[in-house]
């Protein structure tokens, strides 16, 4: 995979991150949320990504899609998790 293909997909997450703070209200919206919450979002858009459809085929588009949110969504979390608790860690 090239360097130009890598960054394409961080401008995907990145969009899709920008897209997620003005539908739900960024930090504000964001730090209502629990760690139990969090896992919760991510399951839900890995489960999403893992539809097979009606011919039993794994929709590849919609995998992709959904693998980008997945990212952008646990992007939100590491931002919740520093913004909450500092990242010492990191």
């Amino acid at each position: 995979m090239s360097d130009d293909a890598v960054t394409t997909i961080y401008e995907e997450i990145q969009a899709e991150r920008d897209h997620q703070r003005r539908k739900w209200g960024g930090a504000e919206h964001d730090d209502q949320h629990t760690t139990f919450d969090w896992l919760a979002i991510l399951t839900k858009h890995v489960g999403q990504a893992f539809d097979p459809g009606e011919r039993g085929r794994l929709d590849i588009p919609k995998y992709r899609h959904q693998m980008i949110r997945v990212a952008a969504v646990a992007v939100a979390a590491i931002e919740w998790c520093d913004r909450n608790f500092g990242d010492d860690d990191a």
